[in-house]
């Protein structure tokens, strides 16, 4: 028996948690609270990124560095290109059993990829206690021009809902073009129709030019970034119920 396993799993677990943790900075991802002069959710999530070359190497030092590290390895899953969809899907089907993979995941990172090659709601469905979504423009795909004024009208909504129900928290950086078919994951008041548990959410980038009323009665915190008319989005876009709600 070596040292390490001679050490109680309590103390490793303690261990292993603040060796996984970003800089101080930072705050917790799946955090629904707001604090004056926080980072940016962008930077907070560079933070976070930051910290995945630790929680790789612990998991490979022994099984039970790997029992106690893979909590922390998997509790977020950033989402790059589709082309790895196909490996991932079958590890995260392999893992719906309690302590596996899929069951750690509490906040996905999705970027904009045009047309890719297996639908991210098909990851996104196999994470049963997802609670953070956030939207990406990295990496920074090449989007086409959309050749007509008038938006398409995507067929995924009625799958959005069972997936985004339980997310409580949602950074979304808007897509000029990505966001202009209504109804799909990409289009952000469509999606917020589904988010009926949303306690926070922050918006940058380019506002969606399609503004319709979205109600998040569980809202507490908006944050919103860089948009030319604030106001008019404030109005048209949203209600959210209580008066506990921070902008």
């Amino acid at each position: 028996m070596s040292d390490i396993d001679m050490v109680p799993p309590e103390i490793w677990s303690n261990i292993i948690f603040f060796a996984t943790r970003p800089p101080s900075q930072c705050y917790p991802l799946t955090t629904t609270a707001h604090k004056p002069f926080d980072l940016s959710p962008a930077n907070n999530l560079v933070g976070h990124l930051s910290t995945l070359p630790t929680r790789m190497r612990i998991v490979l030092v022994s099984r039970v560095w790997h029992t106690i590290g893979s909590q922390y390895l998997y509790e977020f899953l950033q989402l790059s290109h589709s082309s790895k969809f196909p490996e991932l899907l079958k590890v995260l089907e392999r893992s719906s059993g309690q302590g596996q993979m899929a069951q750690y995941v509490r906040c996905a990172v999705l970027p904009y990829e045009p047309n890719p090659k297996i639908s991210p709601l098909r990851i996104l469905e196999l994470l049963p206690n997802l609670e953070v979504l956030i939207r990406s423009h990295n990496p920074p795909y090449e989007w086409p021009v959309p050749t007509s004024g008038r938006p398409t009208r995507s067929s995924q909504l009625g799958s959005i809902s069972p997936i985004l129900g339980n997310l409580r928290r949602f950074d979304c950086t808007e897509h000029r073009f990505a966001g202009v078919s209504i109804g799909g994951l990409n289009h952000l008041p469509s999606s917020l129709r589904s988010c009926n548990n949303l306690e926070y959410l922050s918006i940058a980038g380019d506002c969606c030019e399609t503004l319709d009323a979205v109600n998040l009665p569980s809202l507490i915190t908006l944050r919103v970034e860089r948009f030319v008319s604030t106001k008019r989005f404030c109005y048209h876009f949203w209600s959210f119920g209580g008066s506990s709600g921070r902008t």
